[in-house]
C-alpha cells in the first residue's frame, strides 16, 4: 500500500514540477511579447493567448501536489483547538469530499475531453492553436487530483496524515 502512495505521491509532484516549466515558459513568452511590441513595434497574435494557455495549466497541474503537501488554505486556529482524532475525522471527511467531487466531475469532463482529443480540436483563435492538449491535461489533473485524495484519505483512516499538526 505504501509504494502506491508513493506512486500517487510521486506523480502528483512531477506534474508540479511541469507547472514549474510552464511558468517558465510563460514568463518567456509575456517578456517576448513586451519587447515584440514596445522595441520591436510588431506585436505577436500568439503570445497573450499562449500565456493564458500555459497559466491556466499551472492551476491544473499543481492541484494534487497542493492537496499532498497540505498547502491548501486551512484555518489553523480550528485544527489547533481540536483534538489530533478530531483534525484526522475532519481531514477525511475533506479528503473524501473531494474523491467524490474529483470522481463526478471527471465523469463530466470525460465525453467532452475524449472528443476534443479525436477530433484533434483547436481553439478557432486568429492564432488557431491546439486545444486538445489542455482536454488531456484536464483529465490527467483531476484523475491525479482524485488519486491524491484518495491516498490522504486512506493516511487519515491509518491515523497518519503527515500534513495535520500533531499534538
Amino acid at each position: 500500500m505504501q509504494k502506491l502512495l508513493s506512486l500517487v505521491d510521486g506523480t502528483s509532484k512531477y506534474l508540479s514540477y511541469l507547472a514549474t516549466l510552464a511558468l517558465i515558459a510563460g514568463m518567456i513568452a509575456a517578456c517576448y511579447e513586451v519587447f515584440a511590441r514596445y522595441v520591436l513595434s510588431q506585436p505577436t497574435i500568439w503570445t497573450g493567448e499562449l500565456v493564458q494557455i500555459l497559466f491556466g495549466s499551472i492551476f491544473l497541474l499543481c492541484a494534487a501536489d497542493n492537496l499532498r503537501t497540505g498547502g491548501h488554505v486551512a484555518i489553523d486556529f480550528i485544527n489547533s483547538l481540536l483534538s489530533r482524532r478530531m483534525n484526522l475525522i475532519l481531514a477525511g471527511t475533506v479528503s473524501l469530499v473531494i474523491c467524490i467531487y474529483s470522481a463526478i466531475f471527471l465523469k463530466v469532463i470525460w465525453k467532452r475531453a475524449t472528443d476534443s482529443i479525436l477530433m484533434l480540436e483547436t481553439s478557432n483563435t486568429p492564432w488557431d492553436p491546439p486545444v486538445w492538449p489542455l482536454s488531456f491535461l484536464l483529465i490527467v489533473a483531476v484523475g491525479t487530483m482524485f488519486l491524491q485524495a484518495l491516498a490522504s484519505f486512506i493516511r487519515t483512516t491509518q491515523g497518519n496524515d503527515p500534513s495535520l499538526p500533531q499534538k
